[in-house]
């Protein structure tokens, strides 16, 4: 083979290895982006349903029965109330009819409880909206359960890239094609050390879910498997805690 075929053949293989490398690398790098703006809208839904779940605590007057009933449904209240210890808002709510105040009380917190299980359900599980490009179409809202299904599957391309496409493959690939860059680089005394440097510092790190800032918020059954639990619950506070109901109400109705 000439020198200058030979020489056409190794830049050839340079300029793919180059562009296989960088391509990956920027794909990830945008996939990244695309993951982590997500994350931030996610967490959005997430902290708005957290204002939702605040409500729901404060009208009940964070009762000790009221955290028992919630326990009862796989929820754990103490974890809810520490996302919340940072939310001071109260979601407004409209002042239902009624003819008693128990009964405005009983018809506030069921509206309350059921926005609250929408809201968990969509931030959980995602949903639709209109496109606002066509309004015949919808489009898909991901929420929590596909943001971590996400992460693996972006943790699973970081380790696919670290180990499969590190510098370290790519650089002692490359010298293999040219043997005088290697003798010439054992002569100046370059090191192994030297090239493991650059991978850990070309390394992606891996993503880790726990510290994404993304609420467990646990979904809750339909309002009538417990209408009953929590009317009674209801009347339990209106007897026995009835000025502390009735402020609540208030800053509720008038947010």
């Amino acid at each position: 083979m000439s020198a200058d075929l030979q020489g056409d053949l190794h830049a050839e293989i340079m300029t793919e290895m180059a562009e296989n490398f960088f391509g990956r690398r920027r794909a990830l790098e945008d996939r990244l982006d695309q993951f982590y703006r997500l994350v931030v809208r996610v967490r959005r839904v997430g902290m708005e349903t957290l204002v939702k779940w605040h409500t729901l605590f404060r009208l009940l007057l964070c009762d000790e029965e009221a955290k028992s009933l919630f326990a009862s449904l796989g929820t754990v209240p103490s974890e809810i109330l520490w996302y919340c210890k940072n939310v001071s808002e109260l979601r407004p709510m409209p002042r239902p009819l009624a003819l008693t105040g128990l009964g405005r009380y009983k018809k506030t917190v069921a509206r309350l409880y059921e926005m609250v299980r929408q809201a968990a359900a969509d931030y959980n599980h995602g949903t639709f909206t209109p496109d606002p490009l066509d309004i015949r179409k919808k489009r898909a809202i991901p929420g929590y359960e596909q943001v971590r299904e996400m992460c693996e599957a972006v943790n699973l391309e970081i380790r696919a890239v670290n180990d499969g496409q590190s510098p370290l493959c790519v650089l002692s690939f490359a010298k293999g094609l040219d043997p005088e860059c290697v003798q010439r680089e054992n002569i100046a005394g370059a090191t192994l050390g030297d090239a493991q440097k650059l991978d850990r510092d070309m390394a992606f790190v891996p993503i880790s879910f726990d510290d994404l800032g993304l609420p467990h918020i646990p979904d809750l059954p339909p309002f009538s498997e417990i209408r009953d639990r929590l009317d009674a619950l209801c009347a339990t506070l209106y007897e026995t805690r009835k000025a502390e109901v009735a402020t609540l109400l208030n800053q509720v109705w008038a947010a």
